[in-house]
């Protein structure tokens, strides 16, 4: 009894902070998305992210996204010495950008033999996701990310407001903040300010 009370407290906490997430990033709750339980390559995982990547998920609805965290969510418990994170695609993946990309790999590996073939309809999942995340974002909805490293944000806040960058969100890190804006030429952005991710992947759980 003890241990079936201990599950359960489990499964109820690891839903309240799938609950917590959905609220906090309400706004990303809509579209084709991806999620990654993902360890870091600067914090010891391999240099290729299929290797340091445990599980993904795809979702096209809010309903949905509780489902897929609360198992992310529940792996990540499972593996606490591999500090795996959960990101999920900033951006809504365009569906049909995708389907093309899927179906040209798929047309051109049909005219191969052997382990490549093979492979491919193995992990036909696999790729069909990959090619999800390798296609461009819904026209319009592109987000990029300002990686800010260091625990004041106040110089990229000034920076996006005197260069007209509009931000869409911002949300603390470990080491500091994601400040999530609409699309904007990088190359007037000061290198000195860090790393802007076109494309990118916002952190859901450390």
């Amino acid at each position: 009894m003890a241990r079936e009370r201990s599950l359960a407290a489990f499964v109820e906490d690891t839903e309240k902070q799938a609950d917590h997430i959905i609220e906090q990033f309400y706004q990303f709750m809509w579209g084709t998305r991806v999620l990654l339980l993902l360890r870091r390559h600067k914090e010891g995982g391999h240099n290729k992210e299929h290797q340091r990547r445990r599980a993904r998920e795809v979702v096209h609805q809010p309903d949905q996204m509780k489902k897929a965290l609360v198992k992310l969510l529940m792996l990540k418990a499972m593996y606490p010495e591999s500090d795996y994170r959960i990101y999920m695609s900033a951006s809504p993946r365009d569906l049909r950008k995708a389907e093309m990309k899927f179906k040209q790999e798929q047309l051109l590996i049909d005219f191969e033999d052997g382990e490549n073939k093979r492979y491919f309809y193995e992990n036909f999942e696999e790729k069909w996701i990959s090619a999800l995340m390798a296609s461009k974002p819904l026209k319009g909805e592109c987000r990029f990310v300002l990686d800010v490293d260091v625990p004041d944000d106040g110089d990229h806040l000034k920076w996006c407001a005197a260069n007209g960058t509009e931000i869409v969100f911002k949300y603390r890190t470990k080491n500091g903040w994601h400040i999530v804006t609409k699309p904007f030429n990088t190359e007037t952005y000061p290198p000195e300010l860090g790393e802007v991710k076109k494309d990118a992947l916002l952190l859901l759980a450390y």
